[in-house]
């Protein structure tokens, strides 16, 4: 029998647990979840965060308001966002993929078509994929 697929959207709200920065033990509950869960379920994960990530390393000269500046913050934090998913599941066993997407990836059918075949290949071996907006260039 086929595992059902559970689609996780994880807000930076949730991941700082209203801080300014991400929490590893948030991270490490979600994950230990899904550890005790996987074999009957498939798991993507969509999750905000990396300019929270980000704030935790740097602080920019220009206003947190300036859509380059929240642009240059996630590209700083979309790294050690992704190190601290990767750290907290592989001990627990768990394989991480990233998937970083804007909008315009959806508007032709063959790159919508990449995107789910890549998805569906991840997922059946066993990675989580986890979607975040390509904020770089989508902010």
């Amino acid at each position: 029998m086929a595992k059902k697929r559970i689609l996780l959207k994880l807000g930076s709200n949730t991941l700082t647990k209203e801080t300014d920065h991400i929490s590893r033990g948030k991270i490490e509950d979600i994950g230990q979840q899904i550890a005790a869960l996987q074999d009957e379920y498939e798991f993507i994960i969509v999750s905000s965060g990396a300019i929270a990530a980000a704030k935790q390393f740097v602080k920019l000269d220009n206003h947190d308001k300036d859509v380059f500046v929240k642009q240059a913050l996630a590209s700083i934090g979309q790294p050690h966002l992704m190190r601290i998913y990767h750290e907290n599941f592989s001990d627990l066993g768990l394989h991480t993929s990233q998937c970083l997407l804007s909008y315009s990836d959806f508007e032709k059918k063959q790159t919508k078509v990449n995107i789910v075949n890549t998805i569906n290949v991840l997922v059946k071996n066993s990675y989580i994929p986890i979607i975040n907006e390509n904020d770089t260039v989508a902010t």
